[in-house]
């Protein structure tokens, strides 16, 4: 079990004073009054409003010029609409092991049709932190890792799908200063993908293309791989869920106070559940989905007489046909192995500086 702020939406919603406030005011709306752009404005009012309390009672070590105040705002938005959608979707997070990760590093994935994953959500949040890999490093000279991922299926319409990854600084503590401190940073960066019926691929659907034209200076190249290399494990992930390898292990985390856990567990009646579970809910704590805890490393296969270093043979989902008229298709995972294991571990990656 692990600490309830491992997970960046319950770290945001812990440092943010005002996320009841704007659920609150998105509350019983539809998706087209959401997204109606005189709303979308008062949300966005809403929060400058609270930057600016902040910064007064926060002030900044150096002068914000506006342009990066603005760009501020802009992250926020974006923080708050990806929690939006994670807390109205059921705040689903699900925490891959490292050996899992890992595995996903080295699996392909991108010519599974889009079409055939099964979200096991709307939005959910998928932890990344046990892969322990380099996110960014401001301005103020904070090493941000890679956090997790919120994943959004038909954000602003059908067959498109939201990735937006999040990190963290690991040395960051709870504080009251959330506008200029790094406990829930503003660090982030967003990735959407639409597809069609002709281009329903991660390479058809071109988001390599997408990353070589976001990033086209030279020296942005580790930037590009880092996010090509995220963008591949998450879809993994989406695979796993969607195939259903494995049940995940639902836990509450362990800061989670015992007199809540105790009035959920001796609640009797389906009622007295749902008021246990709404406390807990509102007190910001929610079950964390466990997956791949007790995954082995994948045996060394044999060694083939030769000399080679020992490397991952990739692994790949293969979209199997299956039922009457083989009409229906479900995922089948070759896991990647490592070759010659005997000879010592694999190289598993790079940490990019981005």
């Amino acid at each position: 079990m692990v600490d309830s702020d491992k997970f960046f939406p319950i770290r945001y919603e812990k440092s943010r004073p005002f996320t009841k406030k704007l659920l609150d005011l998105c509350r019983n709306k539809t998706h087209q009054e959401i997204f109606n752009d005189e709303f979308q404005m008062k949300v966005q009012n809403q929060i400058f409003d609270e930057m600016v309390k902040a910064e007064k009672m926060f002030p900044p070590d150096v002068p914000v010029d506006e342009h990066s105040f603005n760009l501020k705002l802009s992250r926020e938005l974006n923080f708050f609409w990806f929690y939006y959608k994670w807390q109205n979707s059921g705040r689903n997070i699900f925490h891959f092991s490292k050996e899992l990760l890992e595995l996903f590093e080295n699996t392909d994935v991108d010519q599974i049709p889009l079409e055939v994953i099964q979200f096991p959500y709307k939005s959910f949040y998928i932890s990344l932190q046990d892969l322990d890999r380099q996110f960014a490093i401001d301005t103020a000279g904070n090493d941000y890792v890679i956090d997790g991922v919120f994943i959004i299926k038909d954000f602003a319409k059908e067959n498109q799908i939201d990735l937006f990854f999040s990190g963290v600084d690991k040395r960051a503590k709870a504080s009251k200063n959330w506008l200029w401190g790094n406990y829930a940073s503003l660090t982030g960066d967003w990735f959407r993908i639409n597809f069609t019926a002709e281009k329903n691929t991660l390479r058809t659907s071109g988001y390599l293309a997408k990353f070589a034209s976001e990033y086209p200076e030279e020296g942005k190249e580790a930037s590009r791989l880092f996010f090509q290399n995220m963008v591949n494990i998450s879809f993994n992930a989406l695979c796993y869920l969607s195939s259903k390898q494995e049940t995940p292990k639902t836990e509450f985390p362990k800061d989670t106070p015992l007199y809540l856990l105790s009035k959920l567990k001796a609640a009797k009646t389906k009622h007295q559940k749902e008021i246990a579970q709404t406390e807990i809910k509102r007190q910001g704590f929610t079950k964390i989905n466990f997956l791949g805890q007790n995954l082995k490393h994948s045996a060394a296969e044999s060694g083939t007489g030769n000399s080679v270093a020992p490397h991952w043979r990739r692994g790949f989902w293969r979209n199997q046909p299956y039922g009457q008229g083989l009409k229906e298709h479900k995922l089948i995972w070759i896991k990647p192995t490592i070759v010659n294991r005997d000879k010592g571990e694999p190289t598993t990656g790079h940490i990019y500086q981005v």
